[in-house]
């Protein structure tokens, strides 16, 4: 058959059979520093483990970078209540534990809400200009963000710089998308999506730490910091000096440091992976002039109203039908945004309503003062637990690395024995149960064991649930995409209406605290918030069933 013949059988299918030929075809291209045809030379019975997953070197760099965003998200949960209470503060009055909550809202939103600007964007440049830019320009900024949050001495100069770090951190879409590429053979997916995931909660423990043992350092480590501490070679009064003055910055000190050397071997070591644009950037000193040239060309094209001829031959259509069935890097657009894709950005954007919610809530409720009176019934209570930002870091960091233990050992076997959608329904009833239990932590005796006992446990389930359905959302999402060229364009989509739930959650979860907390009811947005919508996902789920199918026909063509 010649190539006129073999492009007009390609025509005459319908629209269908390629859509499930390109479902059935669609595997991003091995990056130049993969070896080629994987499939084809791993015996079919290979055992599939961790230390199977191909490619670990270029993951591990990734995962680092990875880290930007929980460090700069999580860092101030250990101690923003008390960060809002000095920056608040005046000589005449002191914020109430309302307002604290209400403003907490707002500030925690702002980051996501950065990102929701971006997410798109960076998804739709890293298509055409290349992964490695996107993350390598992410990294500096969020570096600068980070040292600029910790020297805010006002609450206006906070949101700025977390509105900045949002806008830095807006490419998780574009790793997403490079994990897919870097991983080629679909039977190490489950166990190369879980590890963003992992890398995330492990970057959220870090975070949580830092801000609980570093914030205020004159104070949580007097011995170094102190009066008579190590470092305070000034010897000044009260400890060192600029520390007194920004109590707030060691800890984004030390993110930064994470940040740079994640910067340094991205930079260095980390290889292209979109179609098209391998082996283009291999360090700053390349990358830097390919990144002008591309600007000035956009600008170049934006200013120009001229019209372009457009070349018609048969070779050029045989082009544009090749570039349809097996990916291109400018799809079209019906071929992105099919049915099946939207279902999943849309969960996607219903999980951080409760979700994304879950963590800066119980942070605040941690740290709230414990109620003057004991309340008349399980249903009154204005009060949380009371504790500081050291033990809420470390509490936090703690409990966090066991989730990560139990998710290491459990997410695969379980993945494999369920499947993608029914981890997923697993996940989403752990959720609401996790949810309504948590205010009646007040209730439990200080002193008790019991409280500790389910503080853990409730905890445990939440971290347990967020780390099974996140990586099988991810897989969801890449196996309803059609074509290799939109992955980054899509994860992006996905992550920009995730931020966008994760800047309404704060918002509209701290509002619905901070009244419960004036009608003695500091349970409010844990009943008629958070459960309720993780019950509104657990019913979105079941429209998921045919884009789960999609995943198991890839995955039982590549003989998983």
């Amino acid at each position: 058959m010649d190539d006129s013949t073999g492009l007009q059988s390609m025509r005459s299918k319908s629209k269908a059979e390629v859509v499930e030929q390109q479902s059935l075809l669609y595997r991003p291209d091995t990056p130049s520093h993969i070896e080629q045809n994987v499939e084809n030379t791993v015996p079919k019975n290979t055992v599939v483990s961790w230390i199977s997953l191909p490619n670990k070197g270029q993951l591990m760099i990734l995962a680092m970078c990875r880290v930007s965003e929980p460090l700069s998200n999580s860092t101030l949960l250990a101690y923003i209540f008390y960060l809002l209470q000095t920056t608040l503060s005046t000589p005449s009055s002191t914020p109430s534990n309302a307002e604290i909550a209400r403003v907490s809202g707002l500030l925690v939103a702002m980051f996501p809400f950065g990102q929701f600007l971006t997410s798109f964007l960076w998804g739709w440049l890293s298509d055409v200009y290349g992964r490695k830019p996107v993350i390598v320009f992410g990294l500096v900024v969020s570096v600068i963000a980070n040292m600029g949050f910790g020297f805010s001495l006002n609450f206006e100069s906070l949101l700025f710089w977390r509105f900045i770090a949002g806008l830095a951190n807006g490419n998780t879409g574009v790793m997403r998308s490079m994990t897919a590429e870097i991983v080629e053979e679909k039977k190490h997916r489950a166990r190369a999506f879980m590890l963003l995931p992992l890398v995330f909660s492990t970057g959220r423990i870090l975070g949580m730490a830092f801000g609980g043992v570093f914030a205020d350092p004159v104070k949580s480590l007097p011995h170094i910091f102190g009066t008579t501490g190590a470092l305070n070679v000034s010897k000044t009064s009260g400890g060192v000096a600029w520390m007194i003055h920004y109590p707030y910055a060691f800890p984004m000190i030390v993110n930064s440091a994470f940040m740079t050397a994640a910067l340094i071997l991205a930079n260095f070591k980390l290889s292209e992976t979109a179609p098209g644009r391998r082996q283009q950037m291999c360090d700053l000193a390349v990358s830097w002039p390919f990144v002008v040239r591309s600007a000035h060309r956009l600008l170049r094209k934006s200013g120009s109203t001229r019209y372009t001829a457009v070349e018609t031959d048969e070779k050029q259509l045989e082009a544009q039908g090749e570039n349809n069935m097996y990916g291109s890097a400018q799809p079209k657009r019906c071929a992105i945004w099919n049915r099946k894709t939207i279902r999943v950005i849309i969960f996607s954007g219903l999980l951080p309503l409760h979700n994304g919610a879950f963590t800066h809530l119980f942070a605040v409720f941690l740290s709230t003062p414990i109620a003057a009176s004991n309340p008349s019934d399980l249903f009154h209570s204005a009060g949380g637990l009371g504790l500081t930002s050291q033990s809420i870091g470390i509490v936090l960091a703690i409990l966090g690395i066991s989730g990560i233990i139990l998710k290491f050992f459990t997410y695969p076997p379980v993945h494999a024995h369920f499947g993608t959608l029914r981890t997923i329904w697993i996940s989403l009833l752990l959720f609401p149960v996790a949810y309504f239990a948590t205010p009646f932590l007040a209730l439990i005796s200080e002193q008790s064991i019991w409280r500790w006992l389910c503080v853990v446990s409730l905890l445990l389930t939440q971290i347990m649930a967020r780390g099974f359905i996140i990586p099988c959302s991810i897989m969801l999402l890449t196996d309803s995409v059609y074509q290799k060229g939109a992955l980054g364009r899509v994860h992006g989509a996905a992550n920009m209406l995730g931020s966008l739930a994760k800047a309404l959650a704060p918002l509209i979860g701290g509002w619905i605290f901070s009244r419960g907390i004036e009608m003695n009811c500091i349970g409010m947005a844990w009943w008629f918030w958070l459960t309720p919508i993780a019950f509104v996902s657990l019913a979105w789920s079941f429209l998921l069933s045919d884009v789960d199918k999609i995943g198991e026909e890839i995955r039982s063509s590549h003989d998983i």
